[in-house]
């Protein structure tokens, strides 16, 4: 094949699994994208609630941070994940 040659197309069976691959790719890089979205979020919502005072200072720890990341991850990821379901698949 010469640098100048179109590519071959791809025949049936090949095109449908690429086409599968590239679904699969696009839904984990959407949920992907939205935990980190949500790994902000839940960053803000502790440094939030420390500045204003709902948390006490003394008692804050690494614990409550985790544990407010974790619910903005895992509602993210889940809301992630059905947005690109819904946009994917509603073609």
């Amino acid at each position: 094949m010469v640098g100048s040659d179109p590519p071959e197309p791809l025949d049936g069976e090949l095109a449908v699994g690429t086409h599968w691959v590239v679904k699969i790719v696009v839904m984990i890089a959407c949920v992907v994208g939205f935990t980190v979205v949500g790994a902000g979020i839940g960053f803000f919502a502790i440094y939030l609630a420390d500045r204003i005072g709902v948390i006490d200072s003394m008692d804050f720890s690494w614990i409550d941070l985790f544990e407010c990341m974790s619910v903005f991850v895992i509602l993210s990821a889940v809301i992630g994940g059905r947005v690109c379901y819904k946009t994917i698949f509603s073609k």
